[in-house]
């Protein structure tokens, strides 16, 4: 398959398998035209957000105040 060969050459080592550009091949000669992938089924979209945001601003609060504990400590030794 000529796509996959031009894959190989540009990527080397990095190249999807040969199935892989196959099915997509397969899938664009049936009429699909976006590469990106639909929407799954399980937990919508929103609740993974939802949960993602959470968590990051924890971990964002949990660093300020690692932070400001570093800042007290400099100038408690000071």
């Amino acid at each position: 398959m000529e796509c996959h060969s031009e894959f190989v050459e540009a990527l080397e080592n990095n190249a999807l398998p040969y199935r892989t550009v196959a099915r997509w091949v397969g899938k664009f000669q049936q009429g699909r035209v976006s590469n990106s992938d639909g929407q799954c089924s399980g937990q919508p979209l929103s609740v993974r957000t939802d949960l993602a945001r959470a968590v990051i601003e924890q971990l964002m609060n949990e660093d300020r105040r690692s932070r400001q504990q570093v800042k007290t400590d400099r100038k408690t030794h000071n």
